[in-house]
């Protein structure tokens, strides 16, 4: 889990961080789902660090659906973030990331009600 803090130290080369957010995946896949969810949100932004953003995309797409699975609703959120900073930098419409705000927004307090 060390590529995104020593990425933003300055202390890593852009193929140190995803060798190394790569080595955070295959070790965490075979722990507990929260920590194989966390690797790969680290590996999302790593992903956007480097320029990949439509890697971060894909991978996020991958982080939601666990996150359905496993009922996690921050690490979507998390993920959901990255996303739209990938939306961004591609070049997506402003009117989308609006819209998908809004959706968590209103999926936020659907779930607070509940709660």
């Amino acid at each position: 889990m060390s590529a995104r803090p020593l990425w933003a130290l300055g202390l890593s080369r852009p193929r140190d961080g995803a060798q190394r957010a790569k080595r955070s995946r295959s070790a965490a896949s075979q722990r507990q789902p929260v920590t194989f969810v966390f690797a790969l949100i680290v590996a999302q932004g790593v992903h956007l660090y480097r320029g990949e953003t439509a890697e971060a995309i894909m991978l996020g797409d991958e982080i939601i659906a666990l996150c359905r699975e496993y009922e996690f609703p921050q690490e979507a959120e998390w993920a959901r973030g990255f996303q739209g900073l990938g939306d961004g930098r591609a070049g997506a419409h402003r009117r989308d990331g609006a819209a998908q705000l809004a959706r968590q927004r209103s999926t936020r307090c659907t779930r607070s009600a509940r709660a």
